[in-house]
């Protein structure tokens, strides 16, 4: 039990730190880089919400991409053979 509550935690604190650079990659690919100097504060507002939405999808993300990875090995995994009787 311990050692699956300390593999989500990895997999939580791996998630966490993936969703940075990945809620950047959604403002770059919606136009909004850092190239922009003249920058009011209601763009500013509206480009910390699209980070933050950016961030949340990278970090559901990963966790399904984890999930769908972790099925995928189940699900391929050889059968334990049994002992003849």
């Amino acid at each position: 039990m311990k050692s699956f509550f300390a593999r989500e935690f990895l997999w939580f604190v791996i998630a966490f730190i993936l969703a940075f650079p990945l809620g950047l990659g959604f403002l770059w690919i919606l136009g909004l880089s850092a190239d922009v100097t003249a920058v009011t504060e209601v763009d500013l507002s509206t480009l910390t919400r699209l980070y933050i939405l950016g961030w949340i999808l990278g970090f559901v993300g990963v966790y399904i991409t984890r999930f769908i990875a972790g099925a995928i090995n189940v699900l391929t995994a050889p059968e334990p053979e049994s002992e003849p009787a």
